[in-house]
């Protein structure tokens, strides 16, 4: 059901003068043959890298892997092997390269390869092929810098924003609609993470930026929604947020997918409604994950001529579960807002960086047979002990049960499988798989507005039921 993608690349890089010669037997182009030319040292911001495959001379280009340039920055590389597409985000920045075409795209700009230079396949004899780039021509492409010591025999590639402080510097505040309003917080460079968001008695809620600074007034009025003005203030090694809100109902506080943006949605309550604090949970989190998203759709399914993506159906049925559990109290962080894809241990790192207490990821199933239906929920057996309060396999039954009474989808129960999601949060995690897109008559109800709503609620309300039992992790 989930698309496996070998992340296995190597990088280009044109220079003119070279050092010490050595020996390997190299394969590509269905033939072998043998490299007696120059290699090269590697280091990135600064520090020596080993990589997989030494940095050589191929046909006056330096060959460097790119896994090992790119993921040491903190950049996302896929390799979609069907396709033969090379994709790489880095920041807010989208590269896509083929094998064998000197065509690109940064974010939606085509752009050609300069030299004609196209990304090919080579293996050192013996080991698996690696993909080859332009390194420049891919870490101009992303911001960084790429520099050639031929006199040390070694290529730099440095981020200069690396080790650079934070500064937030700007601020933005709309409605979104007549009772939500949404707030961005701006930083010149990536946070790491925030804290988990404290809202206290005096209405006023608050989170730390590590290690950021700001460059903003100290208290800018706001007046929108119920949120009436931004505090800000530098402490010993952070920054401190503080909304001072007004008939707040809700609340959610998240990071981008690039951590340069602080997303921020305020609900307050209607006239009609009763004004009270909303509870925080104690400061509890919960981490609500859209599975796939991005260049990875995961699977589809066709109904009345229209094929649907598993990703946008996933997202739905999350953002749903994330607007009933804030409408609750309920502090939620979700792993995607859009159609991106964080990778499988960004989506638990973002939970055990947060201290959530239940991680809960939103799937949809397919199978060989189009007759076979229903729901079903998982947990990993790797990650279920109780020492937070509550298990995995309690809220597993939780959700699972509570689905059931809303929604009239077949039920398969409780399942293991040590999905990575699952298997690396530090809290109570879950992978919920609502039906079967290759049911035709199962996806027209999963595509269905109302059965999302209540594959949603089943969802909150299992969660609901268990949270007091769960304790951030420690």
């Amino acid at each position: 059901m989930k698309a496996k993608l070998l992340l296995l690349i190597t990088v280009v890089l044109c220079f003119f003068k070279i050092s010490s010669a050595s020996a390997l037997t190299l394969q590509y182009n269905g033939g072998q043959y043998e490299y007696t030319g120059s290699v090269y040292s590697l280091m990135v911001n600064d520090q020596y890298v080993q990589t997989s495959l030494p940095p050589i001379i191929f046909n006056d280009y330096a060959l460097v892997p790119i896994r090992d340039v790119f993921e040491a920055m903190g950049a996302t590389v896929k390799y979609i092997d069907a396709s033969q597409q090379i994709f790489i985000e880095y920041n807010d920045t989208y590269l896509r390269l083929k094998i064998g075409s000197s065509d690109a795209y940064i974010d939606a700009n085509h752009v050609t390869i300069p030299g004609n230079v196209t990304p090919m396949l080579i293996a050192e004899a013996g080991r698996d092929a690696k993909t080859m780039v332009p390194v420049r021509f891919v870490s101009e492409s992303l911001g960084l810098y790429v520099e050639f010591d031929g006199g040390n025999g070694i290529i730099k590639i440095v981020d200069s924003n690396a080790g650079k402080q934070p500064v937030l510097y700007n601020v933005k505040c709309s409605m979104f609609d007549s009772v939500t309003a949404t707030m961005e917080l701006y930083l010149d460079a990536p946070v790491q993470s925030i804290t988990t968001p404290v809202y206290t008695e005096a209405g006023v809620l608050y989170f730390d930026i590590p290690n950021a600074t700001h460059s903003l007034a100290n208290t800018t009025p706001i007046n929108t929604g119920a949120i009436k003005q931004l505090r800000v203030g530098i402490h010993d090694g952070f920054t401190r947020v503080a909304l001072d809100l007004e008939n707040c109902k809700s609340y959610n506080v998240a990071l981008s997918e690039n951590k340069k943006i602080i997303l921020i949605a305020i609900v307050k309550f209607e006239e009609t409604e009763n004004v009270t604090p909303p509870n925080s949970g104690n400061g509890k989190v919960v981490v609500i994950d859209a599975g796939h998203g991005g260049s990875d759709p995961g699977t589809s399914g066709s109904v009345g001529g229209k094929t649907y993506q598993e990703k946008d159906i996933n997202l739905s049925v999350a953002k749903k579960v994330r607007d009933i559990l804030s409408a609750n109290g309920v502090t939620v962080l979700m792993t995607r807002d859009g159609d991106t894809y964080p990778s499988l241990t960004d989506r638990s790192d973002l939970a055990n960086a947060n201290n959530a207490v239940i991680f809960a990821s939103i799937h949809s199933n397919s199978a060989s047979a189009a007759s076979a239906s229903g729901f079903e929920v998982y947990y990993s057996v790797q990650n279920n002990e109780s020492v937070t309060g509550l298990s995995s396999s309690e809220l597993a039954s939780s959700v699972v049960n509570s689905i059931s009474k809303n929604v009239s989808i077949r039920n398969r129960g409780v399942k293991t499988e040590n999905h990575v999601v699952t298997r690396t949060s530090n809290m109570p995690a879950i992978l919920i798989e609502i039906g079967f897109m290759s049911n035709p008559d199962e996806l027209s109800l999963m595509i269905s507005d109302d059965v999302q709503n209540s594959f949603a609620k089943g969802v909150a309300d299992g969660i609901l039921a268990v949270i007091n039992k769960a304790n951030p992790p420690q």
